[in-house]
This record gives structure tokens, sequence and C-alpha cells, in this order.
């Protein structure tokens, strides 16, 4: 009750905080939409107080989001290969086009990855792109090659059944490593990078002790779990990828 009331005391006005052990102890019962907020200092609480704050325009920006990802006019592209690819775009301004990661769905994205927030965010003054890599969301599956060169050439076929020459990319984990390549391969055709949380080398040839193992354990708890009732492999793969997400948000995303 202490810890309550000096949240309460530390919210803006319009706002709330809850603390991260209620949040934990409510888990998924809690139906509101947290943002994690730095650790907090309370009078009278001897340690920091990790805290979210409850997104009270939360059902708002659900309602947005799914007309986005209905209204989407989703295209498909042909790479080199005769692989097909799905992309669309959406908002208007400047360029930017997303290169593709690991898990992605044009339509999912909006509506079940709730750590892809930037989404609305990027839309609102970018004509942004995106498109599902080879064997994810609508694009083909089943493609044997997935290797860096045929991604790369699948950023190319996009960029050319969007009739782009210049576009600057946005990279976030492995699709970093992706637009540094096709910016490597392509520097008049790429105006801009930014990237988020990349890599130089993968885990398979990174020189730390037991990374490789590590990553191959992971790779087998996810064949051999993926599709559990008690999502416990999908749940390890949220909290690697959003430490620090609130638990109601990696279940989500999980």
């Amino acid at each position: 009750m202490n810890v309550a009331s000096r949240l309460q005391s530390s919210a803006h006005i319009g706002s709330c905080l809850i603390s991260k052990t209620a949040a934990e102890v409510a888990g998924t019962s809690l139906a509101v939409a947290l943002r994690p907020e730095s650790s907090i200092r309370l009078k009278g609480i001897p340690n920091p107080v990790e805290a979210y704050s409850i997104d009270l325009d939360g059902d708002k920006r659900r309602a947005k989001n799914k007309l986005l990802a209905s209204s989407q006019d989703v295209r498909f592209a042909k790479s080199k290969d005769g692989t097909t690819l799905a992309w669309t775009s959406t908002g208007s301004g400047r360029k930017l086009l997303v290169t593709p990661n690991w898990l992605r769905h044009l339509e999912y994205d909006w509506t079940m990855n709730t750590i892809a927030g930037w989404l609305p965010l990027l839309s609102e003054n970018h004509c942004l792109y995106r498109f599902d890599g080879r064997n994810n969301g609508l694009s083909q599956r089943g493609v044997q090659d997935v290797s860096l060169n045929r991604i790369v050439e699948d950023v190319e076929a996009v960029l050319d059944a969007a009739g782009i020459e210049k576009v600057s990319l946005f990279g976030v984990s492995f699709g970093a490593t992706i637009a540094a390549a096709f910016a490597a391969n392509n520097p008049d055709r790429v105006s801009g990078l930014v990237l988020l949380g990349g890599f130089a080398q993968g885990v398979a040839v990174r020189s730390q002790p037991g990374i490789a193992a590590l990553g191959q354990a992971m790779m087998d708890m996810s064949l051999k779990g993926w599709n559990d009732e008690y999502p416990c492999a999908r749940d390890l793969m949220a909290q690697s990828f959003a430490p620090t997400a609130s638990p109601h948000d990696q279940r989500t995303y999980a």
C-alpha cells in the first residue's frame, strides 16, 4: 500500500502507474496496455521501484491499428529466383523501407506484435514500405534458400515493384544486416540507414564462448516446443526480444 501510494503521487496528471511486482502478480488478467518506465525512486522506499504506466488510450490505438491493418493494399513482387513476396505501404511523406527480420506478418504486425509500436508512429510522417520475408507471413512458404544474398535480392525486387529508385532503409536485428548489405551492394539506391539492435556477425561465427551452442539450444527448443499448449518456447523468445516489455505484452507477443 505504501508503494502504491508513492506511485500515485509520482504519476503525472491524467496518468496512472503500477509497480512491476503488481503487474507480474496480476499476470494476463490485467487486460490493459502497459508501457515500461524507468526505475523510480520513491520517498521512504529504500530501493528504486520498477514501474509501468497504464496506457489509457490503448483501446483507441488498438482500434486504429486494426483499421490500418485491414485497409492495407497488399501487393506481390517476384524476386530473382521466383519467390513471391507480399509488400505494402502506409502513410505519406519521405519514403522509408523496413527490411525483413525473423518473424513478420504484414497484418498481424499491427494487432498482435506488441513490440512493433513504431509502425503507426513511422506511418504518420513517412510513406512506410514493408514486406514479409520469404517463408514469412503472406509471402511464399517452403522456400529452401534463405541466404543473405537472396534476401538482399528480395529488397531489390520490392523496390522495383514499388517503382522506387532511392530510399532510406530501417533495419531491426537481422534486418540491420540486410539493410547494410543492400546498401553496400547498391549504394546508388540508398539515401540513408537506420539500424536498431543489429550485429556484424551471426551466432554461428561469433567469438564469445558458448554463444553458438546457446543459439542452437534455443533453436532446438523452438522446433520441439513451438506449438505446445503452454508456450514456454515462445515465452523464452518473447523475453529475449523484449526483456523490458510488460509481462502482458510479452505473453501477447508469444
